[in-house]
């Protein structure tokens, strides 16, 4: 089944003014700083389980100049009548890490797990309170041969391992086959964009797929298998194993190349060089094109065999791990020479670079390395990451990568003997690590679904996808961080309301449940006490947990009636600052997680 087609339905309103900050508003003399519009594929009204667009612009009201650089949050809000306002909303659902029933979250990120078995299952890492955080699930006959995700984690590709000619695009909401396209030959390589698919096939063709599941465009490149990269600023390498190709850079511009014999085991695209990089189909050596002079090749030799390019995002550097594991050779892509070469003894199975480092995953440790580069030219840093315990022998090899980068974050790595992704963050030299359960089964891949709102141009305009589950009237919600900013639309979307919602009492109704924090130890390591303030009778507190403000370090705690609504738990943590407690209520209160700051002297 295809999706509708695209079309256009726009829905943007100025606001009255709304203050989030003392001297900030999402209004200014009549002139709004934030928009919202709502738009569809197909020129009727938003309609619940279709795709929609949520736009947001903000601008400099005085001068009339875009905002840009901005990181928008922003939610869908059942409209039930609440009176306590915007800036309400922002504060209820910025300080919560899980949405009250029928808010839909548009921010953050999901992570998809792959199991061994072909089980795919959409995870949302914050529901770490909960046992269950498996958001939809979908077997799959067998393990996909290839996949590949879009940008905006609306659509994921996968070539199926019991059909390598075909292609399917799985949807989210749940997760669920849209549709297939039959390519007519092996698919090799996948590479999902903002705007379509592109597919390389074993006799030589590359293919183009729109988002709603036709091939649009079929080049002819040459002769046998393609391989083909693109990175994150739209440039791309697809070539044949007859040696002809085409390299497209920033900007669109293509050009064709011949003449790199031998196939290629593996290609990249540079945009810092405006380049391509072949990797020869016996691994020795390395072949450089130019965009701007695509009839001279430069070649650099390998000391020893390299399994495949893997790219920076900034398009500096590039990995070269050896087909045996047991070394990265390191490209800088400014000189086009191989800089440094990291041996290891314990193989390495994935290479990742996240947006600061590059990190190493092994055969055999229960961790990560993580290569630090030194901006000046010197030596890159080693360092090992504990995540996970060591095997004894070397595992069984994945078929997709088990590492994954989180975009502004870090990385999260599947521990292949347990049922846990751990992530590390990065702050500096730092590597604050926390986990996330991987229920559905033993990982054999991870990818990352972004679904937060993101920069799309230089005219201050920011934009998520996502599919409503229900009808009904919805109050869309935006935060901006810097400058400080509160802004709401209500907006309508046709289909049946949320059953669920329907048959509880108006959000408006409801008194505000709050948690207040009574004494906090000097020591932090006895007794902290706090209030559960406006509960309904027949609430209780089921899962509770601390956590480092600054992220990583986080502890789910016991907590213990003390009477009259006041509660205590116990907590030793590891150094004195601001830490933030999360409490899921049941009973009467069901559905709420609450938070509040506690600071430990």
């Amino acid at each position: 089944m295809k999706p509708p087609a695209p079309a256009v339905l726009a829905v943007v309103a100025v606001l009255s003014p709304v203050t989030a900050a003392p001297g900030s508003a999402a209004t200014e003399d009549g002139k709004p700083m934030v928009s919202v519009a709502l738009r569809t594929g197909d020129g009727r009204a938003p309609q619940a389980g279709q795709p929609v667009t949520l736009t947001i612009r903000v601008r400099d009201p005085a001068s009339d100049y875009p905002l840009t650089g901005l990181s928008p949050a922003a939610w869908l809000v059942p409209d039930s009548g609440d009176a306590g306002g915007c800036q309400a909303w922002v504060n209820r659902l910025a300080g919560s890490p899980v949405p009250p029933p029928g808010v839909a979250d548009l921010n953050g990120y999901d992570i998809v797990q792959l199991a061994r078995d072909g089980t795919l299952a959409l995870i949302d890492p914050r529901l770490n309170l909960a046992s269950a955080n498996i958001r939809s699930l979908i077997r799959l006959p067998a393990v996909p041969a290839r996949w590949a995700i879009d940008p905006a984690g609306t659509t994921l590709a996968i070539v199926p391992g019991e059909a390598p000619s075909k292609v399917r695009l799985i949807g989210y909401s749940p997760l669920a086959v849209r549709s297939e396209i039959d390519a007519r030959a092996k698919v090799i390589a996948l590479s999902a964009g903002d705007a379509d698919l592109l597919a390389g096939t074993a006799d030589g063709r590359l293919l183009r797929v729109s988002r709603d599941g036709r091939i649009s465009a079929e080049v002819a490149l040459g002769s046998g298998a393609v391989v083909l990269q693109r990175d994150d600023k739209g440039g791309l390498i697809a070539m044949a194993q007859d040696g002809h190709g085409l390299i497209e850079g920033d900007g669109g511009r293509s050009v064709r190349f011949a003449g790199v014999a031998g196939g290629a085991r593996s290609v990249a695209y540079a945009s810092l060089a405006d380049a391509a990089y072949i990797l020869a189909a016996n691994g020795r050596s390395l072949s450089i094109v130019h965009r701007d002079a695509p009839g001279a090749l430069f070649s650099v030799p390998l000391e020893v065999e390299a399994a495949r390019i893997v790219p920076d995002r900034h398009g500096r550097w590039s990995a070269l791990p050896a087909a045996d594991g047991r070394s990265v050779a390191i490209l800088d892509t400014r000189v086009g020479a191989v800089r440094w070469t990291i041996a290891t003894e314990d193989p390495v199975r994935d290479v990742v670079f996240s947006d600061n480092f590059l990190y190493l995953s092994h055969a055999r440790a229960g961790g990560v390395t993580r290569i630090v580069f030194d901006p000046d030219g010197g030596a890159p840093g080693v360092a090992m990451i504990a995540a996970g315990e060591a095997a004894t022998s070397d595992r069984e090899p994945s078929p997709m990568p088990l590492v994954v980068r989180v975009p502004g974050n870090g990385i999260i790595a599947a521990s292949p003997d347990r049922r846990v992704g751990f992530m590390v963050a990065e702050d500096g030299a730092q590597a604050a690590m926390s986990s996330v359960p991987l229920l559905a089964g033993d990982t054999a891949g991870l990818l990352l679904r972004y679904r937060g709102v993101r920069e799309i141009d230089s005219a201050g305009t920011y934009r998520t996808e996502f599919v409503p589950q229900h009808g009904g009237r919805y109050i869309a919600v935006v935060r901006i961080d810097r400058p400080e900013l509160a802004h709401c639309r209500t907006v309508t979307i046709g289909g049946s309301p949320d059953p669920v919602l329907a048959r509880r009492t108006p959000v408006g109704a409801t008194p505000a449940v709050t948690l207040r924090l009574l004494s906090v130890p000097p020591s932090g390591s006895s007794d902290i006490r706090f209030a559960l303030e406006g509960a309904p009778a027949g609430t209780r507190l089921r899962n509770a947990m601390l956590m480092a403000t600054a992220g990583g370090w986080h502890r789910f705690v016991v907590v213990r009636p003390d009477g009259d609504g006041r509660y205590l738990f116990r907590a030793s943590v590891p150094q004195r600052g601001l830490y933030r407690f999360y409490a899921e209520l049941g009973g009467a209160g069901a559905d709420q997680t609450l938070g509040m700051d506690v600071p430990i002297p």
